[in-house]
């Protein structure tokens, strides 16, 4: 009943089979270690929104921005100056629907806005893009607010030298750049 070759066949097939379980055996406590690792890593990172809510909270604490802290502070700074009257040299870098350069006077509160000929600009695409310092800050604040970024340099006044939007960062095409070529503060000249 003993067939040596038989028993030689089924050696070689057992050696086949058990050699990789065998090395698996020896390398499963690594594997276990790499995998506490990972998991252990993933523990300390924040959660989508930031931080945990609160216990008995109904929603997620979403952390306040640097960005958004910094947009306030200039905000403030514009506020603290008091210029109702001034004019702006704007460029605007996006597929707006205003020209590459306007020019906006405010007094009292109130912007007419021209091209770089001094053509007045259509009233429906000034209503959809921001050309006052206010509407620059409330621009901003809405995008954030809507999960966008916000990148910007501010004067001494507070007044943006330069807003960078991206309204949607995961999406393409939807970024509006302003660049504020020139800002004098007073009442305009022949007033």
């Amino acid at each position: 009943m003993d067939d040596p070759a038989r028993d030689a066949r089924n050696m070689r097939r057992l050696a086949r089979v058990c050699e990789p379980m065998i090395e698996l055996r020896r390398a499963a406590p690594f594997l276990a270690f790499a995998f506490a690792l990972l998991v252990a890593g993933c523990a300390l990172l924040p959660g989508p929104l930031g931080k945990a809510a609160p216990a008995g909270s109904p929603a997620p604490v979403a952390p306040i921005s640097t960005q958004l802290i910094a947009l306030n502070l200039a905000a403030e700074r514009w506020a603290a100056a008091g210029i109702d009257d001034y004019r702006l040299d704007l460029g605007f870098l996006c597929a707006c629907a205003l020209p590459a350069r306007v020019h906006v006077e405010v007094v009292d509160g109130v912007a007419t806005a021209t091209d770089a000929e001094g053509r007045p600009l259509d009233a429906a695409a000034l209503a959809r893009t921001p050309i006052t310092v206010d509407q620059l800050f409330a621009e901003g604040r809405r995008a954030l607010e809507g999960g966008g970024m916000v990148e910007a340099q501010f004067g001494d006044t507070g007044v943006p030298g330069r807003l960078d939007i991206d309204y949607l960062p995961q999406a393409i095409d939807d970024e509006l750049s302003i660049v504020v070529n020139a800002f004098d503060a007073g009442p305009p000249a022949g007033s």
